[in-house]
């Protein structure tokens, strides 16, 4: 039976008697615990480990196994014994104690790793965990806590204090922590070598729209409207006239050949009415580019190419065109510095693309006039 073999027996059942002899100095932990005692050629030592680990957790997983603290120790022992490298892991319980699940949340250097409480406290909330218990390492030997060890444990416990839940039926989202960590190895002539090591460690988070029970301080709430901009308004009959589909929300200008529409931010987003209209002009420009108009195609499909930039450049002149008309006098729109680097690029290449863009832009103006009976410097009146 195995259970009568001696240490050395059972490691030569893994690997050959020949390999334990030599390898074996009187102490299992040294080979089968720590990562940085197994030989290179004996993976068989990290297989057993990692069987060994994963059959404590699927017992775990099948009953109330972390009845009592030594429990809890051993199950620490296992899976943080021989880490080179500080590590913050969490195990999840449900309300009998029973586990849900363990991981290895954060992971630093020899001698410290970060601990994010929001972190996990939303790792606690996605696993509906009823406890939690935390471990973490010290590779550098130190065995008592630090002080920061002690400030962590007072903040995750005032963290996890929260009487909160995810709401029943959300879903969450993927975010994906990327960094990497050092690993001391020795290499083909003995030497003690430094390797980076990169990892991906993915998060399901949850917005706090989702969450109930959280205090009334994580809910933000929007922001009371200011006062409602006074817009230009003639330019405004004008714009309508055109008949075109103009949608307010978000926070980007931009027309959408697809469902053929203007969509713009709502007035107030804006620095002043100019600055609207003169952003409402530019889109409306791009928008008489649709087949159904006049069929300007550039070829453009995607940001930063020849064929975008000429678009960019016809809605530009045309919004200046328009804006003049209208006795507006736009400012320079943030994307205009993204535009420029582009547009003298064509210029460069092609001496007359000013002129080819400033016929397009006339060209979408008097479509537009054509659309509007009210005529830039028409007297308006209004109600």
């Amino acid at each position: 039976m195995l259970y009568s073999l001696s240490d050395q027996e059972l490691l030569a059942a893994l690997i050959g008697k020949r390999e334990a002899v030599r390898l074996y100095q009187g102490s299992l932990a040294t080979l089968v615990l720590q990562d940085n005692g197994i030989h290179p050629n004996h993976t068989k030592l990290a297989a057993a480990r990692e069987l060994v680990q994963r059959a404590l957790k699927e017992t775990l997983k099948r009953g109330p196994a972390l009845s009592s603290p030594a429990a809890v120790r051993e199950l620490l022992r296992l899976t943080l014994s021989g880490k080179e490298h500080e590590v913050f892991i969490a195990l999840f319980l449900d309300a009998q104690n029973r586990m849900i699940e363990t991981e290895e949340l954060f992971r630093g250097t020899l001698t410290q790793t970060s601990v994010y409480p929001r972190e996990v406290v939303k790792r606690a909330l996605y696993h509906n965990a009823g406890a939690v218990i935390f471990g973490h390492n010290h590779p550098s030997g130190v065995a008592e806590p630090s002080h920061a060890d002690e400030m962590l444990t007072q903040a995750l416990k005032q963290a996890l204090a929260l009487e909160a839940h995810v709401r029943k039926g959300e879903h969450g989202a993927m975010v994906v922590f990327a960094d990497r960590f050092t690993k001391k190895d020795t290499d083909a002539d003995g030497n003690d070598v430094e390797r980076e090591i990169p990892f991906l460690k993915a998060y399901t988070v949850f917005n706090v729209a989702q969450i109930e029970g959280l205090p009334a301080h994580y809910y933000v709430e929007p922001e009371p409207k200011g006062e409602k901009l006074a817009l230009i308004e003639n330019a405004e009959q004008f714009f309508a006239a055109t008949g075109a589909v103009i949608r307010h929300g978000g926070n980007m200008a931009y027309y959408a050949p697809g469902p053929d529409m203007v969509q713009l931010p709502v007035p107030e987003a804006f620095r002043d009415a100019e600055s609207y209209a003169a952003t409402k002009a530019h889109e409306l420009t791009h928008w008489t580019k649709h087949p159904s108009r006049l069929d300007r195609d550039f070829g453009g499909k995607r940001f930063g190419d020849t064929g975008y930039a000429r678009e960019e450049l016809v809605a530009e002149l045309g919004a200046a065109f328009l804006c003049a008309d209208l006795g507006i006098t736009p400012e320079p729109r943030e994307d205009h510095a993204s535009y420029l680097a582009h547009w003298l690029e064509i210029l460069r290449e092609d001496k007359r693309a000013i002129f080819s863009a400033a016929a397009h832009a006339q060209r979408a103006l008097d479509f537009l006039h054509n659309l509007s009976p009210v005529q830039p410097g028409d007297a308006v009146e209004f109600p």
